[in-house]
């Protein structure tokens, strides 16, 4: 199916502020198979979740340096990209 689109709530995302930001779809998006992965602007995949939110750091559990970073949902069925800025 055809590429959707999906936002970030904050943006831009504090950690230090909210903790957490969260991942939305678009209505009609099949959330079966969930994951999400986040990049950097370069494509950097800088981790893998299992859910909806993040709290800023990566693999290792290090905090991540601000900016804009592009995530990727995936679904069995579906899949969506989308934007946001991670201000420390």
């Amino acid at each position: 199916s055809a590429e959707k689109k999906a936002s970030a709530y904050p943006n831009p995302f504090r950690p230090s502020v909210h903790r957490l930001v969260a991942f939305k779809t678009a209505a009609g998006f099949d959330n079966a198979g969930l994951e999400i992965k986040i990049y950097t602007a370069e494509g950097e995949l800088v981790k893998k979740l299992g859910g909806l939110t993040w709290d800023g750091r990566n693999e290792y559990g290090a905090e991540v340096a601000s900016g804009v970073y592009v995530f990727r949902v995936k679904a069995d069925r579906d899949s969506a990209t989308g934007k946001y800025a991670l201000l420390r």
